[in-house]
């Protein structure tokens, strides 16, 4: 039994044939993830006083969107890379006598 948080949380998606994750479904996770704490660092900016801590929810914000480009940029990869469908075929057998 799988007891990592990631299983707890239900985020754990398994090929059953080849008992791989998919990364596509945790790239994208992640990066929802990503937006939705860099949003919060902006909007949480605005309501501080302190300089230096709005230089650092601006500096952070930033740096979750660098990385946001890094998922993005994984997930395109991955589709590149998806299987198309085609599969090699094996050539026939060679008949007796040819």
């Amino acid at each position: 039994m799988d007891d990592s948080p990631s299983a707890a949380r239900g985020d754990t998606r398994t090929d059953v044939s080849t008992g791989r994750t998919d990364a596509r479904g945790s790239a994208t996770r992640a990066r929802a993830r990503l937006r939705e704490l860099a949003d919060q660092l902006r909007d949480d900016r605005d309501t501080v006083d302190d300089p230096r801590t709005r230089a650092l929810f601006g500096t952070t914000a930033n740096l979750l969107a660098a990385l946001d480009d890094a998922f993005a940029d994984v997930e395109d990869h991955l589709a590149a890379a998806r299987p198309t469908g085609l599969r090699l075929v094996p050539d026939p057998p060679a008949q007796p006598g040819t």
